[in-house]
């Protein structure tokens, strides 16, 4: 992740040998439920930048205040097929 204007971009690219079908990213602060921050559905081909997502811990709909923060991204292909990536961020 780069941090950028205060918000933590993603980096790299995503592919996949079959189609990309879908890209979702959770957020959970502490031990609580997992908030859906984004979820694309629209993705084609097969691969695609990273470049464009990310945390932003100042959004009131997931982030907002100190604290620590678990960030799963998840990625789904055309056949069904599942893979992610997970991070810890504290904000102070």
């Amino acid at each position: 992740m780069a941090k950028t204007d205060g918000k933590a971009y993603f980096s790299g690219n995503i592919t996949d040998d079959v189609a990309l079908k879908q890209l979702k990213m959770e957020v959970v602060k502490g031990s609580g439920s997992p908030v859906v921050a984004f979820d694309v559905t629209n993705l084609s081909g097969t691969s695609a930048s990273l470049s464009s997502y990310f945390f932003d811990p100042a959004s009131s709909s997931y982030a907002g205040s100190a604290g620590t923060y678990y960030i799963a991204l998840h990625l789904k292909d055309a056949a069904g097929n599942y893979a992610g990536a997970n991070w810890t961020v504290t904000i102070r």
